[in-house]
């Protein structure tokens, strides 16, 4: 139980960013024309029905669309970011200063 509500939380924190992971950069579509990548709108159809499949053997449901939005029309893959990665980024960093040797 205490696992199906914690995953339950985090996807009603992530599933507003889920749409933004399909919306092309210009990088992406350029690659995708010639060949060396793909254009993100055109797997969204499979992850919908992965996640139904996932969700359904977990008997949970998919949380309701909430978009997070962009903000002057970009969003997190173009660079814009809140200040929730700044902290992340300084204790990333922190950890990779104090453990110089470390491999991850």
């Amino acid at each position: 139980a205490e696992s199906k509500r914690r995953t339950a939380d985090a996807l009603l924190e992530i599933f507003p960013f889920v749409d933004e992971l399909f919306v092309p950069t210009q990088d992406e579509l350029v690659l995708a024309e010639v060949g060396v990548g793909v254009d993100p709108r055109t797997v969204r159809p499979e992850f919908d029905a992965v996640l139904a499949q996932v969700l359904h053997a977990a008997e949970m449901e998919e949380p309701p669309a909430r978009f997070s939005g962009f903000v002057g029309g970009r969003g997190g893959r173009a660079g814009l970011h809140t200040g929730a990665l700044g902290l992340l980024l300084a204790e990333m960093q922190s950890v990779a200063r104090e453990h110089p040797e470390g491999v991850w």
